[in-house]
């Protein structure tokens, strides 16, 4: 029951953290800091996640889900530590979608205790279905949007020094 929840516990502040830095002002201080500890915490309850499979002794939809969802989350973080060419259409995608794969793991544990459906499609409810692929249908507009929005921007490049500038700099 403790390791459950630590994981709720993990999840919930990777959400919160998460939307505190898509709203904090990317060229602040703070959407850095953020960012860097959502990805931390995104580690923190993918590994969670895939814990609870296993002492539980069988694989969910979310023991499949978990390791694409950190890889898009491990995606953001990187584009933005090492900002290679069109790292910044990278690290919206990757962070948001990371981000919806959070959201879309909470609908899977909400709305199966609000509403069951007795249709059937492909061999799965109706309500599995929604709470599948709703959060991605509503947060592609989203993406596409702050892509949008962050297309004309010229962000910097993060110059990457090599050993021998590094070492003839005395760091």
């Amino acid at each position: 029951m403790g390791l459950l929840f630590a994981h709720a516990f993990l999840a919930i502040s990777s959400i919160a953290v998460g939307l505190l830095a898509m709203r904090a002002g990317k060229f602040s201080s703070s959407h850095p800091r953020l960012g860097e500890i959502y990805h931390w915490l995104m580690l923190a309850t993918c590994l969670s996640a895939l814990a609870l499979s296993y002492s539980r002794g069988r694989a969910t939809i979310f023991t499949y889900l978990t390791p694409p969802s950190y890889g898009f989350a491990l995606v953001g973080y990187l584009m933005a530590k090492y900002r290679p060419a069109n790292w910044l259409v990278w690290h919206i995608i990757g962070q948001t979608s990371s981000y919806l794969a959070l959201v879309t793991g909470v609908f899977f544990q909400l709305v199966p205790r609000i509403w069951r459906s007795d249709i059937m499609f492909l061999g799965f409810s109706l309500d599995f279905w929604i709470t599948l692929i709703t959060p991605g249908f509503i947060g592609s507009f989203f993406i596409g949007d702050t892509l949008k929005k962050w297309s004309g921007v010229k962000a910097a490049k993060r110059r990457v020094q090599t050993f021998s500038e590094l070492n003839s700099t005395g760091e």
